[in-house]
């Protein structure tokens, strides 16, 4: 049994002062509770996914095996969705890739041991994906964006934050993990403080 829910509600960050369209941020689950970690980033006609998470029903809710989001959003907007980014393999944040992958097909990015877990989920339910490995210190465009895969300390192996370059400045996603990598592995620093909207990183 599946049951499907909604995170709600829609959030925007102002633009640079070099485009008058804003980033806007949609979360499709993850507020509020453990799990259902799944965030839209949307510029202009360009959407990028942030992890694709379950939430592991409590006892109250006898023959759910698990809650996903709800994908109506990228469903109506397939053909903007420029990829998917996944930060790290717990079920939280990939064990909606499949809905999400069949709402909207995109390619998928993540860690090697990240796609490890996808993979092998994504088998399990019969669906095929474009998988393409981060590797941290080695930035990748997709579509207008620039991201800077980093890697974090987290309790599962081979995790990721992600700083990423939009037309409307950086934007910083790290899903409370730690920083501890080693500095070659950074981003380029003049993102941050060079970037043509004059803004520092928002996070």
């Amino acid at each position: 049994c599946r049951e499907e829910r909604s995170g709600g509600g829609e959030g925007l960050m102002r633009a640079s002062t070099d485009d008058t369209t804003a980033v806007r941020l949609v979360p499709l689950g993850g507020l509020g509770e453990f799990g259902l970690n799944a965030l839209v980033l949307e510029w202009e006609e360009h959407l990028l996914l942030l992890d694709a998470g379950v939430l592991f029903p409590p006892a109250e809710m006898p023959g759910v095996d698990s809650i996903v989001p709800d994908f109506e959003y990228l469903a109506e907007r397939a053909s903007r969705l420029r990829g998917i980014l996944l930060t790290h393999g717990h079920e939280d944040h990939i064990g909606a890739l499949s809905y999400a992958l069949q709402a909207a097909p995109a390619p998928v990015y993540g860690s090697r041991l990240t796609l490890g877990f996808a993979r092998k989920r994504l088998q399990e339910r019969g669906v095929h994906a474009d998988l393409r490995t981060l590797v941290p210190g080695q930035p990748v465009e997709i579509g207008p964006f620039r991201v800077h895969p980093i890697r974090v300390a987290h309790s599962v192996l081979d995790s990721l934050a992600l700083a990423i370059e939009t037309p409307a400045g950086p934007r910083w996603f790290r899903n409370g993990m730690r920083l501890t990598n080693p500095a070659d592995q950074w981003p380029d620093p003049e993102i941050y403080v060079h970037h043509p909207s004059g803004e520092g990183m928002t996070g």
